[in-house]
C-alpha cells in the first residue's frame, strides 16, 4: 500500500507541475478513467487513507489544468 501511495503522490505532483502535453497524454491514455475506477473500487477502509485524498487531488489537478 505504501508503494501505491507514493506513486499516487508522484502522479498528483506531476499533474500539477508538468506541461499541458503531459496532462493531455495522461488523458489520452485513459488516466482519468483509471483514476475514477480506482476510486470506485476502494473499500471503506481505504477511503480513510492518504491514497484516497491523493487520488481525489489528482482529479482536481486535471480539472484545474487548462484542458
Amino acid at each position: 500500500m505504501e508503494e501505491r501511495t507514493e506513486s499516487m503522490e508522484s502522479l498528483k505532483t506531476a499533474l500539477r507541475s508538468q506541461t499541458m502535453t503531459f496532462v493531455l497524454r495522461f488523458l489520452d491514455l485513459g488516466g482519468l478513467d483509471a483514476l475514477l475506477s480506482f476510486l470506485e473500487d476502494m473499500d471503506t477502509t481505504s477511503r480513510q487513507k492518504p491514497i484516497h485524498t491523493s487520488a481525489i487531488t489528482c482529479i482536481q489537478n486535471i480539472m484545474n489544468s487548462a484542458v
